[in-house]
């Protein structure tokens, strides 16, 4: 019969202390085949970590590629485009929740993800789900990111950005 999909082991980073010992010890949760990898800040959303550009650029010298997930999400973010356009000029990929995209018109971290699309600092996106009752949010989010960007460019977000993650060395 047909295989299933391949299914690979990755998580999201924490950016805190525990990932900055990973990262020293050559330890961190990276996509499979690279060392690429997807970092989260730790609530509460408002704050940030110190040293937090400093460090990207370490990670960068050291070859690894960070991932920002669902940057909308966060107040800093969205409040300083100047920190965004460095963040991503270091080599960072900002990737957005196409659940955001799905939510309500007048939802805030709906238009706060849209203004990462329409400026080009949201590179990538991905579901974030976590159950299947979802499933009709990620639906309106994708129609919403294809409304945004064109089809092409949608499916390069959704699919062939993200798949490279995993499958091309980090540069």
């Amino acid at each position: 019969g047909p295989e299933g999909p391949e299914l690979r082991f990755a998580a999201e980073n924490f950016f805190d202390g525990v990932i900055w010992k990973r990262f020293i010890d050559d330890e961190l949760i990276a996509y499979p085949g690279n060392r690429d990898i997807l970092l989260e800040v730790s609530p509460p959303l408002d704050a940030w970590p110190l040293n937090f550009e400093k460090r990207i650029f370490d990670m960068r010298v050291r070859g690894i590629k960070p991932i920002f997930a669902h940057p909308e999400r966060y107040e800093k973010l969205a409040s300083d485009f100047e920190l965004v356009e460095k963040l991503c000029s270091m080599g960072m990929v900002m990737l957005i929740s196409v659940t955001t995209l799905g939510a309500g018109f007048l939802n805030p971290l709906r238009r706060r993800a849209e203004t990462f699309v329409k400026r080009g600092y949201a590179t990538a996106a991905a579901t974030d789900i976590h159950s299947a009752r979802e499933l009709p949010v990620v639906k309106k989010g994708i129609n919403r990111l294809i409304k945004l960007v064109g089809e092409d460019n949608a499916r390069a977000m959704l699919s062939d950005r993200p798949r490279a993650f995993s499958t091309e060395p980090s540069t």
